[in-house]
């Protein structure tokens, strides 16, 4: 599926089980999951072996966030979509029991949005139909945890005062 009109972001997705916090942070800094990969390992993932310890740390995402101007918060519980913030990554089908979901990219439109759309979220898993790739209707998915995620905030713009001449 193409990226639909609405969407600010473009699907990445996910290789394997353990890769789909990657293919987010992928859809939220426009680089592919190779790209993540590759940043990742900058910042100390090791290139070969498990990562699932790393995609899962939220100060870890942070990292790979702000390496393209963003800015990720720490995992905080929710329990709707409606608790989320504009633009988050979010852990759904979470099973308490095992300590483990699997994350999407969530996103909340302005409400003068001229697609109407409200909200909808990205989903990278690979094995999903191609109609839920980009999903508006988020019945039958349940958040529990979410990461915020932001633009960084550009400095305060300050007046620099002048010399005044003799």
């Amino acid at each position: 599926m193409t990226k639909p009109a609405f969407s600010a972001f473009t699907r990445v997705q996910q290789s394997s089980r353990d890769d789909d916090v990657f293919a987010v942070v992928g859809m939220l800094c426009g680089m592919s999951l190779a790209e993540v990969f590759k940043q990742a390992e900058v910042f100390g993932m090791p290139t070969t072996g498990p990562v699932f310890p790393w995609g899962m740390d939220a100060s870890f995402v942070a990292q790979l966030l702000m390496s393209r101007s963003l800015v990720g918060g720490q995992w905080k519980e929710c329990d709707s979509f409606m608790a989320l913030p504009d633009v988050a990554l979010a852990m759904v089908d979470f099973l308490p029991s095992k300590d483990c979901g699997r994350v999407v990219l969530f996103h909340r439109l302005p409400e003068n949005h001229p697609s109407g759309v409200k909200s909808y979220v990205v989903d990278p898993y690979p094995h999903s139909q191609t109609a839920l790739h980009y999903r508006q209707d988020l019945s039958g998915l349940n958040p529990a945890w979410f990461i915020a995620v932001s633009q960084i905030a550009a400095p305060a713009a300050t007046a620099t005062p002048k010399a005044k001449g003799k």
